[in-house]
């Protein structure tokens, strides 16, 4: 009886310590969720669609989309590739062979976690925007600081090693352009208030000849940008006019060399001056300028999130475009040609 007694004991023992030890797994899994709540710039999140391009070679890039419409130079050491879609237009930045940033703007693209018309409010879930970016290179730290109005029109987003800026079309609420680069690019181009403690990278060294290929670079990205966003409101296209764009890019010239910033030049007086000393004749004119952007396409969001400048960039009436650009002033020159007909 004893004995039997002593088995049923054993067996009881066994039954709680067996049970204990199933019921560890539960707790795990209960902290599971805890887990999700995490925000998604915390989490592992994949590229999908053109932005799985980044750090990928050049061959891979050929393999997939062909050769590049153009190409052009940029001021931070990579080469821009140009890839004029049906409902995009796609800018994959090359160095070194490799894929160090993309850009692309237009209508519809596969892409994921963020995507072409998506609403602040569903980015913002998706990436979490944060008024401060902090990031670690060759043992300096960076701190970058994003005004109100930054987080609203251009947030950014850490997404694992690499980061996304948002161009947002403040008055529609939804995502304009998305540009995509890894961390070497983003510490080039400063684009936001930066702190850092340690050493800023070297500015990439460049020479006569490649701020003028760097200046004709911006000035087609403009123009072809222009036309995609005219694209999107269902507006006509516009032709370049080479007349124009000499007008343009010497008002660009002009405003760098002489150190100012206006659409009225001391010297060369204001667009319809200009443009009769550059014997253009037309209808209807209009002029759009910026500066001290990071480049042409940056350039061209700030003026589509400015009441004037985007009631420029969007009106029907004219049907050409004229583009200059020196260093960082940017000069769009438009106008409707006289017709009879």
């Amino acid at each position: 009886m004893n004995r039997i007694l002593w088995i049923a004991l054993i067996m009881l023992v066994l039954v709680i310590i067996y049970g204990q030890v199933q019921d560890r797994p539960r707790q795990k899994a209960e902290w599971a969720p805890e887990l999700s709540q995490r925000t998604p710039n915390e989490k592992a999140m994949k590229y999908e669609g053109v932005f799985s391009f980044l750090g990928q070679p050049t061959k891979k890039v050929i393999g997939q989309l062909g050769e590049p419409k153009s190409k052009g130079a940029s001021a931070y050491g990579y080469e821009w590739w140009v890839y004029p879609r049906h409902e995009a237009l796609l800018m994959i930045g090359i160095e070194k062979e490799e894929v160090v940033t993309l850009f692309l703007t237009g209508q519809s693209a596969n892409t994921s976690p963020y995507y072409l018309n998506q609403t602040w409010k569903e980015a913002n879930e998706a990436g979490s925007f944060q008024e401060h970016v902090e990031l670690k290179s060759d043992g300096s730290q960076y701190t970058f600081r994003l005004t109100e109005d930054e987080q609203r029109a251009k947030p950014l987003i850490q997404v694992n090693e690499n980061y996304v800026q948002l161009y947002f079309d403040t008055v529609k609420d939804s995502v304009s352009s998305i540009r995509v680069l890894n961390q070497d690019v983003l510490l080039r181009q400063k684009p936001y208030h930066l702190t850092y403690r340690g050493k800023l990278p070297q500015e990439v060294e460049k020479s006569p000849e490649t701020d003028e290929q760097i200046d004709r670079a911006n000035e087609q990205l403009i123009f072809e940008m222009t036309n995609e966003i005219r694209k999107r409101f269902n507006l006509s296209l516009l032709e370049w006019d080479e007349d124009v764009a000499q007008v343009a890019k010497q008002h660009s010239h002009d405003m760098f060399k002489n150190n100012y910033f206006s659409h009225v030049s001391p010297d060369a007086g204001d667009l319809g001056q200009r443009m009769a000393a550059g014997e253009v004749t037309y209808q209807l004119a209009g002029e759009n300028i910026a500066t001290q952007y990071v480049d042409g396409m940056a350039a061209v969001e700030g003026w589509l999130n400015s009441p004037s400048h985007r009631k420029t960039l969007l009106n029907d009436e004219f049907d050409k475009l004229g583009v200059g650009v020196t260093e960082k002033y940017y000069t769009q020159n438009f106008l409707q040609d006289w017709s009879f007909w």
